[in-house]
C-alpha cells in the first residue's frame, strides 16, 4: 500500500472513530476529485452555475412554446448573438427577436447541458435536437454566457454535416407579436 493511501486510511478510520466517540455514525464521505466541471453534479452548483442553468432551461421551454416575447424575458437587452454558424454577430434583444421570430416552435430536445460558472457569469454548453415538420432530425450544439440571470451571449452550432435550413417566416403571427411589441401604434 502506498504512503498516500495509508495516510488516506489513517484519516479515514480517525474520522470515523471521532464521529462514533461524539455520537455520529460512522460513514465516510467520498472524495470530490472532479477532473472537468462538466462532471459536476447539479446540487454542487454554486448560485451563478445554477440561475444560469434555469435561464438556459426556460429559454429552450419559450422556444417549444413559440412565443417570442417570452424567449426575450430570458435575454439581456444588449445581447450578443448568432442563430446560425453562416451569419454574421447580432446585436440586441430586438435584433435576436426580429430574426428568430420565424424560427420558434416546433420539437427542440434538449440532450445535455454542461455549466461552468464563476463569481459574477456562467457558461453554459447545451447539445440538443431539432426535429423538422418531415421527421428530419437536426443535432446541434449551443453556447451561452449568463450574467445574472439573463443570456448576454447565444451562438447556435450544427453537429451534423450540414446546417438546418433556415426558417423564415417573417410574418408568422410571433413575428407580428414581435413587431407590435416593438412598434406600438401611437
Amino acid at each position: 500500500m502506498s504512503q498516500m493511501k495509508r495516510r488516506r486510511v489513517h484519516w479515514t478510520a480517525l474520522a470515523a472513530v471521532a464521529s462514533l466517540m461524539i455520537g455520529g455514525v460512522a460513514a465516510p464521505a467520498r472524495a470530490l476529485s472532479y477532473l472537468y466541471a462538466t462532471e459536476k453534479p447539479e446540487y454542487f452548483f454554486n448560485p451563478f452555475e445554477e440561475s444560469a442553468a434555469q435561464a438556459v432551461r426556460a429559454w429552450f421551454a419559450s422556444w417549444q412554446s413559440g412565443n417570442p416575447l417570452l424567449l426575450g424575458a430570458f435575454v439581456d437587452p444588449k445581447v450578443t448573438f448568432r442563430s446560425r454558424p453562416s451569419e454574421s454577430l447580432g446585436h440586441g434583444r430586438d435584433n435576436l427577436l426580429r430574426e428568430v421570430c420565424g424560427s420558434l416552435g416546433g420539437k427542440r430536445n434538449l440532450i445535455d447541458l454542461f455549466v461552468i460558472g464563476g463569481d459574477y457569469d456562467a457558461a453554459v454548453l447545451t447539445r440538443w435536437e431539432e426535429t423538422d415538420t418531415k421527421g428530419q432530425v437536426s443535432h446541434m450544439s449551443s453556447f451561452f454566457r449568463v450574467q445574472k440571470g439573463l443570456i448576454v451571449e447565444w451562438s447556435d452550432m450544427s453537429d451534423d454535416a450540414v446546417s438546418p435550413a433556415a426558417k423564415g417566416a417573417g410574418n408568422s403571427d410571433a413575428c407580428r407579436a414581435v413587431d407590435t411589441a416593438l412598434h406600438p401604434a401611437s
